[in-house]
């Protein structure tokens, strides 16, 4: 199912399938492109956000999205134009940012259990309260950076690594296990960290 312009799925149940693929895709034509889904729904296929120029956007109103084991979200190479993720989000597989986007919901709670692969764009967490919860991996290219604004950040029991930058922006992190930054930047602005991890 490809989007282009405004799209609505209204309050019927969103179903997919492990074949099936949602793109929010702006071109020359479309210019660009929301592609909202009004309630929560799994997704077993993938999800990709692109452009060629114009903003793209994938957000879903109400409830979570679950991104479920095998499945995907993905914001793609291609031509200019922004990327925005407007959802809660469960990521129980691979999201990977290899263009930059942004992400977030006013008060919404993230998980991740999966893979958050920061390779070729910089990923912005930016929202008032809420915040995500880290269980899975994340992974932070070279000159690369996940920033978290405005938000709380807590570091569970998963894994942060890669050589790019981890940055904290009026924000909170909270940090379990033990933090190294001996290959990963971090970076603090007006923002708190606590324990009970070391750093």
């Amino acid at each position: 199912l490809r989007s282009s312009r405004s799209a609505a799925w209204g309050a019927g149940a969103l179903t997919t399938t492990a074949t099936s693929v949602l793109r929010a895709r702006s071109d020359g034509s479309s210019g660009f492109v929301n592609f909202t889904v009004a309630n929560g729904f799994t997704n077993l296929g993938a999800i990709e956000l692109t452009s060629t120029g114009f903003s793209a956007s994938f957000a879903v109103t109400n409830g979570t999205l679950v991104n479920a084991p095998g499945a995907t979200i993905t914001s793609l190479v291609e031509a200019g134009g922004t990327r925005t993720l407007t959802a809660a989000v469960d990521n129980q597989g691979l999201m990977t940012i290899a263009q930059a986007m942004s992400w977030g919901r006013t008060g919404a709670v993230h998980t991740n259990s999966g893979t958050i692969a920061v390779s070729g764009g910089n990923l912005d967490l930016n929202q008032g309260g809420g915040g995500l919860t880290n269980t899975g991996t994340i992974t932070i290219g070279a000159g690369r950076s996940l920033t978290t604004t405005g938000t709380a950040f807590t570091n569970s029991a998963g894994a942060i690594t890669g050589t790019g930058t981890l940055a904290f922006a009026s924000a909170t992190a909270t940090f379990t296990t033990a933090f190294s930054n001996a290959t990963l930047d971090l970076t603090l602005n007006s923002s708190t960290v606590n324990g009970p991890g070391t750093l």
